[in-house]
């Protein structure tokens, strides 16, 4: 019997966080901003989020944003 090895296939890779106008803290009244997005270099969602609470630097979207996203750019 051969021992069965765990590889390792989680690497850094780009990952987008969106976030609705709410999570700004502040009350927005401009009806062109739909909610927040960065984008942060991770090996999963779970730190990805971390960084993304870190950033002070958020693009601004014209779409509506309903709910927190977190995908990455580049999909396997």
């Amino acid at each position: 019997m051969y021992k069965s090895y765990k590889t390792q296939t989680k690497y850094r890779r780009a990952w987008c966080i969106r976030l609705p106008t709410a999570f700004a803290g502040i009350k927005l009244d401009e009806p062109k901003i739909g909610g927040f997005q960065t984008v942060v270099q991770a090996n999963d969602h779970q730190t990805a989020w971390c960084m993304a609470m870190m950033q002070d630097q958020w693009e601004i979207l014209t779409f509506t944003v309903k709910e927190i996203s977190i995908f990455p750019i580049n999909p396997l």
